[in-house]
């Protein structure tokens, strides 16, 4: 993450007046640039009713571009926020600056949300080898962490490749945190029963596991436009693990509104669509509970399972 600034210096013969105008602008443009430094990238959902006198859990779900974090406090939500990031000054701005990331946690569980991920059947699984399923399927584009998940459970193991310069930044300011990724915790976070495409959204990607007759088949994540898109990939996975998109179940977490041109065009092709409800597990404050309950309920999932 990061971007470049370039500058150019522009060299002038000038009056000793117009020097001094120019300093004075000089002067006014660095502290311009100062302030852009210094000022937090804004949230797009913010809820604080975080109590510091009480014991705190932080979850974290983290992506190339996307940050939110949810606090847990006696098996009650009391805190959520979410950002857009666009560069790693920006991610360092976030965890230096959000008061509500400063507490001293008792855990805190970070989740990795991007596609750079390759899910192994134990059986076939090679450790050696662990860098050679990331770049068969998504090459060497970037430096990055290679970590490994075990899914005990469905014996599938989960190797995925975190940029490097966001795992130190989370690293350096969660030390002690337990490390995930979302491909490791939807099997079990979705219960993988009957036939169903599960799917979060997010700003231009998705994330939609696929389940068959109990079987897991596929998690895959894509990058999307428009609603044609999305349709055109979900599409795509029903004609090649066969399922009858009339019967199919599409659960849907995240970024999507009933009344959106997103749902209605996956309504043309999908019978049964339905919105993810709150995990019953836990409780919620207030102003969690007044949210569309499918937001973020993926999140809340995800806790339940680290």
């Amino acid at each position: 993450m990061g971007k470049a600034i370039e500058s150019t210096c522009l060299y002038e013969t000038f009056t000793f007046k117009s020097f001094i105008t120019a300093l004075l602008s000089i002067s006014k443009q660095k502290y311009l640039i100062l302030l852009a430094k210094t000022k937090l990238v804004k949230s797009t959902f913010y809820i604080n009713n975080f109590n510091s006198s009480a014991e705190a859990r932080l979850i974290i779900e983290i992506g190339n571009s996307e940050f939110t974090f949810v606090i847990l406090q006696h098996k009650t939500f009391t805190a959520l926020a979410t950002y857009q990031i666009a560069t790693l000054n920006e991610l360092n701005d976030l965890l230096a600056n959000e008061n509500l990331l400063q507490y001293n946690f008792s855990k805190v569980d970070v989740v990795y949300n991007n596609k750079e991920s390759v899910l192994v059947p134990t059986v076939l699984y090679n450790s050696n080898a662990t860098n050679s399923y990331i770049e068969l399927i998504y090459g060497d584009t970037f430096k990055g962490q290679l970590k490994t998940d075990f899914i005990y459970k469905h014996a599938i193991q989960n190797i995925y490749k975190i940029e490097y310069t966001i795992q130190k930044a989370m690293s350096t300011k969660f030390p002690f945190a337990t490390i995930s990724h979302q491909y490791s915790l939807l099997p079990d976070t979705t219960g993988l029963s009957g036939t169903k495409l599960f799917i979060v959204f997010y700003q231009n990607k998705f994330s939609v596991l696929c389940c068959k007759q109990n079987q897991l088949q596929v998690i895959q994540q894509f990058e999307y436009a428009n609603a044609y898109d999305v349709a055109y990939y979900l599409l795509a996975i029903a004609e090649q693990y066969t399922l009858d998109v009339n019967e199919v179940e599409l659960q849907l977490c995240g970024m999507i509104n009933e009344k959106s041109a997103l749902y209605n065009e996956l309504h043309k092709y999908f019978k049964h669509l339905s919105f993810q409800p709150l995990p019953d597990v836990f409780d919620y404050v207030d102003d969690i509970q007044a949210l569309p309950s499918h937001y973020f309920a993926h999140t809340f999932l995800f806790a339940a399972c680290v």
